[in-house]
């Protein structure tokens, strides 16, 4: 492999990369252009208000040493000199002090303008005669306010562009405009560091995404090698090994599981059915010969050994049924049905089984008239046989009692069956629902796998909770008729 193309594998482990980087790209990239012209535009805002605040301070303070010169010198020259020689004289008398507040203030340009004699004089630097000099109007206004101006200057900068920022303010002595003082500042500095701000947060966010990118690099490709990894385990048959190692795998690793069941159960059915053809009928054989044989047979002894096969066949027949119900369940014929009818036959039903074994029932009706969808016949085999499991659990035990409530919410109707016997260990109650696990010695291990898959068909469940020495209780949980998980099983 090339290098360029390890590269691109790298940043690129998985087709759904490209979306992601995309995605990345454009939120930081956004966030940053979008700060960086907030910062911008909040600089300048600020640099132009402490601009503009020194400018008026300036005028201000040239303004005030004038006033005296204005006052004093234009009346006594104007009838000894001519114009030229009067804008000399002010310019001698005057550029002291502005030179003093163009030192004081070396980022400005000062100087001052005489509307009688219509010109320019005393100004500082000497370089700001190239580019202020004709950015002086007179000025009419009667409120003699102070006025800012922009231009753009060409002349020095070249193509650059160099902003100016002017402020003409009237000079007045007794009540009469007699000129202005004027301040410039050039902004290209200003500007120069608002663009340096939004400069530095670009590469900044520039920064970010490369470091970001690279993090999210190394994340997918860890969890492409987490997808090997888990697809090597599963090709083993082994999800649980990735488990716990990825976490964020584990809905994943429960899907194969389900579905490794799913393929086990439909390798089961095709099991039985082969079970069903190539060893029900010789059993059948066996039993019918048996039968005729038994009805001939005087001697008791030869007859105990054929009644034995007969039992042992039905016996086979019966966990082949069971193996059958388990790989491959009938559909179910759901309905609507009414619980207490329900409850009803099923008490029925309970108090025959409790009576063989001197067993106390105690049956709770639901309060209110519930209606579920279920396979109604389904669920009473379900619960007969839950009866069943309680009162083998509790043989031989005195004061044996076995207890059916029901209780419902806005969603499911729940019946329970408790009994008070031995309670299940938990090293049992980790398994109680794995098929062909059982603790009877005739027992197939399969009545609550079927159980339980035939209530998560109807949209229901089976669970259990136990205390050792108190007893255990098997819930079965159907959906109520009318909630919305029910409605699309109804029909």
């Amino acid at each position: 492999m090339k290098w360029w193309e390890r590269l691109e594998r790298f940043f690129f482990p998985l087709e759904m990369t490209k979306r992601y980087y995309l995605a990345i790209a454009l939120l930081i990239v956004g966030t940053t252009v979008a700060l960086a012209m907030f910062v911008h535009l909040q600089f300048l805002r600020g640099a132009m208000a402490d601009t503009e605040a020194q400018l008026k301070r300036v005028a201000a303070q040239l303004d005030a040493r004038l006033s005296a010169e204005f006052a004093r010198l234009d009346p006594q020259v104007d009838h000894l000199l001519s114009a030229d020689e009067r804008t000399s004289f002010l310019t001698q008398r005057l550029q002291p002090t502005v030179d003093l507040l163009a030192e004081l203030n070396p980022t400005l340009a000062i100087g001052c303008y005489s509307s009688r004699l219509d010109c320019t004089f005393a100004y500082a630097p000497e370089s700001a005669s190239t580019w202020l000099k004709a950015s002086f109007p007179p000025i009419t206004d009667d409120a003699y306010d102070p006025e800012f101006s922009y231009t753009v200057n060409n002349s020095i900068t070249g193509f650059k562009l160099d902003p100016i920022l002017h402020l003409n303010k009237p000079v007045v002595r007794n009540g009469e405009l007699v000129g202005q003082v004027w301040v410039s500042a050039r902004l290209a500095s200003v500007y120069g560091e608002a663009w340096e701000q939004s400069r530095s947060i670009i590469l900044a966010g520039l920064a970010l995404l490369a470091a970001v990118l690279t993090l999210f690099a190394f994340m997918f490709n860890r969890f492409r090698n987490g997808l090997d990894q888990f697809a090597r385990a599963v090709v083993q048959g082994k999800p649980d090994e990735v488990a716990g190692l990825w976490p964020e795998l584990n809905p994943l690793v429960e899907a194969v599981k389900q579905n490794q069941a799913e393929t086990r159960r439909a390798t089961a059915g095709q099991f039985a059915a082969s079970v069903v053809h190539e060893i029900r009928n010789p059993f059948t054989s066996v039993r019918g010969f048996s039968q005729l044989l038994l009805i001939n047979e005087t001697d008791p002894k030869k007859k105990m050994w054929l009644e034995t096969i007969i039992a042992e066949v039905d016996r086979v027949n019966e966990l082949i049924t069971s193996f059958l119900d388990f790989a491959k369940p009938g559909p179910s014929a759901v309905g609507v049905c009414d619980v207490r009818s329900l409850v009803a036959d099923i008490t029925t039903l309970a108090e025959g089984v409790c009576l063989k074994t001197n067993t106390k029932l105690a049956v709770t009706p639901p309060d209110i008239n519930l209606r579920v969808v279920c396979d109604i016949n389904q669920v009473k085999q379900v619960l007969l046989n839950l009866v069943q499991n309680a009162v083998q659990a509790m043989d031989g035990q005195e004061n044996a009692k076995v207890a059916i409530e029901t209780k419902s919410n806005d969603k499911t109707v729940t019946i329970s069956v408790t009994d008070n016997g031995p309670g299940i260990a938990p090293d049992i109650l980790s398994r109680i629902f794995e098929p062909f696990f059982s603790t009877k010695i005739h027992g197939s291990g399969l009545g609550l796998s079927i159980s339980k898959q035939m209530l998560e068909q109807q949209g229901g469940g089976l669970s259990v909770k136990t205390e050792l020495g108190r007893g255990s209780t098997f819930e079965v949980t159907l959906p109520l008729a009318g909630a919305a998980n029910a409605d699309s099983r109804v029909g």
